[in-house]
């Protein structure tokens, strides 16, 4: 490019958004890649530990037994939305990067 198209870039307001932008992604993306591999590990063992809560269904539990099992179930649930949230995050932030890059 010559320098003219350089500046002629540069002075275009959309031009620095994106650049702006890409950059910013860019960046977020770098420091997230190792929290979505580690979201992916979190949510197999929430879903693990929400199997086995179902599976220990105890005919003979008592209703306080019933409502602790309840609520450690919702906890997992709410964690497990929590980070499929965060990973739809991390994913619409490389769905964007790819738009900025063509």
């Amino acid at each position: 490019r010559s320098f003219s198209q350089q500046r002629s870039q540069m002075a275009d307001p959309t031009w620095s958004f994106r650049q702006a932008e890409r950059i910013k992604l860019e960046l977020y993306i770098a420091a997230k890649n190792d929290r979505d591999k580690e979201i992916e590990k979190e949510l197999e063992a929430l879903g693990n530990q929400l199997t086995q809560l179902t599976q220990q269904g105890n005919p003979d539990a008592t209703p306080a037994e019933l409502v602790k099992q309840e609520q450690q179930m919702n906890a997992l649930r709410q964690q497990q939305a929590q980070l499929e949230q965060e990973r739809e995050i991390i994913s619409q932030a490389k769905a964007r990067l790819g738009e900025l890059q063509k």
